[in-house]
């Protein structure tokens, strides 16, 4: 098999390494990431991977602001603002656009504002779509 499959007896070291430099939202059941009896591709994986991190700390933001709690808020663009450091994202980044979608809305979480299509849109609106790529 090529280099970019992962067996599934593979899968949750797998896993295990994309994590190794990604915040972990709470409430994110990474042992559910980490199922899994089917062969897969890393970078399908690793979409999977940290598109559920990135939904669980873009929730996360989504909570904080509505509650008005400025610490969780902060905390969730901490954790977001790393991204850009991922090791997994990096990798991704070489073949496909996927990290794209995560760093854009990395950068627009402190100021909620992103640019969809050349149009400003909330964080909540560019959400959606990355709920949908992610198969969230």
């Amino acid at each position: 098999m090529p280099p970019t499959v992962v067996a599934p007896d593979a899968r949750s070291r797998s896993i295990d390494e994309m994590l190794v430099d990604v915040p972990i939202p709470d409430g994110l059941d990474v042992d559910a990431l980490r199922s899994g009896d089917f062969v897969s591709d890393r970078y399908q994986l690793g979409a999977q991977v940290t598109g559920a991190v990135a939904c669980g700390w873009i929730e996360s933001w989504i909570d904080a602001t509505d509650r008005g709690d400025p610490v969780a808020t902060a905390r969730a663009v901490d954790a977001m603002a790393t991204s850009h450091d991922w090791q997994i994202l990096s990798e991704m980044a070489v073949d496909g656009y996927f990290p794209d979608a995560i760093w854009e809305l990395a950068d627009a979480m402190p100021n909620d504002s992103s640019m969809v299509g050349g149009h400003p849109v909330s964080i909540r609106e560019a959400y959606g779509e990355l709920r949908t790529s992610a198969g969230r």
